[in-house]
């Protein structure tokens, strides 16, 4: 058994850009689709509605994870 973490320090590297200047208290919102669901959309609407702007807001989007850890551009 191999107990090297490959992507550990990435992964955090990652998630620290991604929450760089955030709040570290607020609210979470957890959505699932398919691709073209509107998931965008919805997150948009819901930032403006909430009174949020972009930079306030982080979205951890699964396709972003894919292309950075595994060169995957779909």
């Amino acid at each position: 058994m191999c107990d090297i973490d490959v992507y550990g320090n990435n992964i955090k590297k990652f998630l620290d850009k991604n929450l760089e200047g955030k709040s570290q208290e607020g609210i979470a919102f957890l959505l699932i689709g398919g691709p073209g669901s509107g998931k965008n959309t919805i997150t948009t609407d819901l930032i403006k509605s909430l009174g949020f702007n972009n930079k306030s807001f982080v979205s951890l989007d699964p396709d972003a994870i894919l292309a950075e850890f595994y060169n995957n551009d779909n």
